[in-house]
């Protein structure tokens, strides 16, 4: 979970499609020691970027904001690109 312009959201996976497909920005309107309740706020699809199947999780901290998805391929490109050894 985090706080977000003083609300608190939780990511949680969209599998309607197939496991880790999409997530879910759930905005929490109550939290207690009885009672819990959440509305879904933003989806994040695998449209965000070019090629990818699927967004499967969202995570952050002050000074970080990860998110990943899934790619097809044989080589890791990326890595070869930037002078890394796969």
């Amino acid at each position: 979970m985090f706080r977000e312009r003083g609300f608190l959201f939780r990511p949680a996976q969209d599998c309607a499609l197939r496991y880790g497909h999409a997530l879910v920005l759930n905005r929490i309107e109550e939290l207690s020691e009885h009672d819990y309740r959440e509305t879904p706020y933003a989806r994040i699809g695998p449209e965000w970027k070019a090629g990818n199947l699927s967004t499967h999780t969202y995570s952050r901290t002050e000074d970080f904001e990860v998110i990943d998805g899934m790619f097809v391929g044989r080589t890791l490109r990326w890595l070869s690109r930037n002078g890394a050894e796969p």
